[in-house]
């Protein structure tokens, strides 16, 4: 993407997504190791007649550059970002990696959390995080001053599968786990609106969550 949400040219591996707001407006996102390289991922929301809104999402670098004494990268670990949902009042919940990041990572940390109605991240919205996968790929990146070249560069497959925000402020939260926190919680859990995780909420045995080799789950 462009820095008016338009997009501008192709980029290997990452991830390119759109999330469609009740109110016709639209969260668009790009995350993938050129943007490590660049310095942080990008998240703009569009209007509906296809100008940019006020979005205050923060600045922040979802991943890590990895070099040797030369400078010359050697390895880039891509963390991830993506919107699951909307709130009534507009705020949204996202799932995104939590730092460190480490080279040649064999596991990812993830989390959720809520964005304001303006993009900003709400302080007061702490959710536990959730391991997940991670695999690799040696996608075109361009060093600043250096001719562009193919990197390998790991990338997360978030456990987190999608989330649905409840009226009074909780989110029913779905996904590739078994426990939350150190509470059982077969692939679904409810959170309450501090982002703790429900003990009152109770599935039994749960979902049972299988993979495809597309990489997609079903039940």
């Amino acid at each position: 993407f462009a820095p008016d949400a338009s997009i501008a040219t192709a980029v290997s591996g990452g991830d390119l997504g759109l999330f469609g707001q009740a109110d016709g407006k639209a969260v668009v996102w790009s995350q993938n190791a050129q943007r490590v390289v660049d310095g942080g991922v990008f998240v703009r929301r569009i209007m509906g007649d296809g100008s940019l809104d006020t979005f205050n999402f923060p600045a922040t670098n979802l991943g890590a550059v990895f070099r040797d004494a030369g400078n010359n990268i050697t390895s880039i670990t891509v963390g991830g970002f993506k919107i699951l949902g909307q709130y009534p009042d507009g705020r949204l919940i996202a799932a995104m990696t939590a730092a460190p990041y480490t080279a040649q990572p064999t596991s990812m940390s993830w989390t959720l959390v809520r964005l304001t109605a303006l993009g900003a991240i709400d302080g007061t919205f702490s959710a536990p995080s959730v391991s997940g996968d991670v695999f690799s790929s040696f996608p075109t990146v361009t060093d600043p001053g250096k001719a562009a070249t193919q990197i390998l560069s790991y990338f997360p497959d978030s456990p987190l599968r999608g989330a649905m925000p409840q009226a009074d402020g909780s989110v029913i939260l779905y996904g590739d786990f078994t426990t939350l926190n150190g509470q059982p919680a077969p692939g679904i859990a409810r959170l309450t609106t501090t982002g703790a995780v429900d003990n009152t909420f109770s599935v039994g045995a749960g979902a049972e969550m299988r993979s495809q080799p597309d990489r997609k789950s079903t039940r």
